[in-house]
Parts: C-alpha cells; sequence; structure tokens
C-alpha cells in the first residue's frame, strides 16, 4: 500500500481537478457538487485562519456586470445546503449545474490566488467556461483564459451546443493537453 501525504491546500487543488475530470466525464451533478463545496470550504478556511476573509470574499471583483446576484445565489444556496450545524431531512437543494462550473473555476482562481500554480486542468476548464460563458467573467479574472480571435471562434461554436457535448468538447481539450504533456 502506498502513501500518499499533502496537505489542505494540496488536497484543494487535487479536488478541485477532480471535479473538473467529473464534469467533463458527465459524472453525477451531486457528486461533482459535494467535490467542489469541500474544496471550496478548505479554501475559505485558509483565508479565514489567516484573518483575511476580505480576500476571499472579493471574488465578486472577477464576475463580469450583470452577473453578480446569479453568482452569490448559486454560492450561498449552496453553502446554506451543506452547513453541517444544520440538520433537516425535509431540505431541498435545488442544484443548477451551473454552479458547479460556478464553483470550479472559482476554485481555481482562488488556488493560483494562494500561491499556487493552475494545473493543466484548471487553464483548460478556464478556458472553456469562458468560451462558453462570455461576459460573466471580467476580462481580468482569468487571465490564463484570454479571449483571442481563436478562442471567440471556439466560443462561438460552443454556445450552439446543447451541454452534454460542450462537455465533450472540454473533455477532448483536457485529453489533448494532457497527451502533449506526456
Amino acid at each position: 500500500m502506498s502513501l500518499i501525504r499533502l496537505n489542505r491546500l494540496d488536497a484543494a487543488g487535487r479536488l478541485t481537478d477532480s471535479a473538473i475530470r467529473m464534469t467533463f466525464d458527465g459524472a453525477d451533478p451531486v457528486a461533482i457538487h459535494a467535490v467542489i463545496a469541500e474544496a471550496h470550504r478548505i479554501i475559505h478556511d485558509f483565508y479565514r485562519t489567516r484573518g483575511d476573509i476580505e480576500s476571499y470574499l472579493r471574488l465578486g471583483d472577477w464576475i463580469g456586470p450583470g452577473h453578480a446576484a446569479r453568482f452569490w445565489r448559486y454560492i450561498n444556496a449552496s453553502a446554506d445546503f451543506l452547513k453541517q450545524s444544520t440538520w433537516d431531512s425535509d431540505a431541498l437543494f435545488d442544484l443548477e449545474e451551473d454552479t458547479n462550473d460556478f464553483m470550479i473555476v472559482y476554485a481555481a482562481r482562488w488556488y493560483q490566488k494562494m500561491g499556487f500554480e493552475a494545473t493543466r486542468a484548471m487553464r483548460v476548464f478556464a478556458t472553456w467556461y469562458v468560451a462558453c460563458n462570455p461576459g460573466i467573467l471580467r476580462a481580468d479574472a482569468m487571465p490564463e483564459a484570454k479571449i483571442t480571435a481563436q478562442l471567440e471562434s471556439m466560443s462561438k461554436a460552443l454556445q450552439g451546443l446543447e451541454r452534454t457535448d460542450r462537455l465533450r468538447a472540454g473533455q477532448m481539450a483536457l485529453q489533448s493537453v494532457s497527451k502533449a504533456a506526456s
């Protein structure tokens, strides 16, 4: 049996990468949500223990005009439902798949803001997310997903596809980047 030794921040990065792979593989959105929510919990705790919760809350600075309310609704609904201190067996949570996408892209961004290098999966997901959802993030929020002529044409093509086909495109991009790195 091999030993895997990591700290909580390493775990946050691995959880984020796992959520990315699960998303592109079309895995159960609830399972994806549980994985990415735990990454967010670790990141939140990192900032809270440093006494720098304001940095964590500044994520709103990355959201494009007109999208902040939607983002905060997703994040708050998820946090409220997943709180460990409240248990209501009849409580319901309406999980929209966009919630997971938002949470993944922000976990990847926070991971970088904590001083770590974005993984290939994080860079691919950020580019895929920006291409599928133009205007939701401010242009300077994801420097690794700069809008180029190529990304703009890819964006137009992806927006016309069903979610399963967009996910397949993301999976293919992740696989091609992984093969190129090997």
